[in-house]
């Protein structure tokens, strides 16, 4: 399956990119910056310090991490907590982004380029987002299996508006 081509090319600037930071959040979202580190103006005791320039993730999919052909971290592993499935994933290295992919209209999948996948997998219908990029320049990058690939602006950096770009 193939993205079309106006909607890949707002991913050209993620390509080369390295990870600066990954997380599993509440409910076991799955959130990884890339690029230059961008200060977090709300930083708290609880909240990351600083986002990438590039984020990616999803809030209400699933994912898996892959590597040599094995799963090797997930938002189903069975952990006893989202902090122990965190501390997991922080054992992980990420590479650097080599491409963004659809492999079915439920998965996305980004390509790193130390052999790692990271796959976002649709587990329900109707508005799950599967996947989504904050970008620079307040660009909101979405896929839902009810939407489609969506592109915004926001006026709020790392917000989610309904400005079209």
């Amino acid at each position: 399956m193939t993205i079309d081509p106006k909607i890949q090319g707002s991913f050209v600037g993620i390509i080369g990119k390295s990870c600066c930071r990954q997380r599993v959040g509440d409910y076991r979202y799955f959130s990884a910056g890339f690029g230059k580190q961008v200060p977090n103006e709300k930083a708290s005791k609880n909240v990351v310090p600083f986002y990438g320039e590039w984020e990616i993730g999803s809030y209400t999919s699933t994912w898996r991490i892959i590597r040599d052909g094995n799963v090797v971290c997930s938002g189903r592993d069975l952990v006893d907590s989202d902090d122990e499935l965190n501390k997991r994933l922080q054992g992980i290295t990420l590479g650097t982004v080599v491409a963004v992919e659809m492999l079915s209209k439920f998965e996305v999948r980004v390509s790193l380029d130390n052999g790692i996948l990271l796959d976002f997998i649709c587990l329900s219908g109707d508005y799950d987002e599967v996947f989504h990029v904050f970008a620079p320049e307040h660009i909101f990058i979405r896929y839902s299996l009810m939407n489609g690939w969506e592109v915004r602006k926001s006026n709020v950096p790392n917000s989610n508006d309904n400005s079209t770009v």
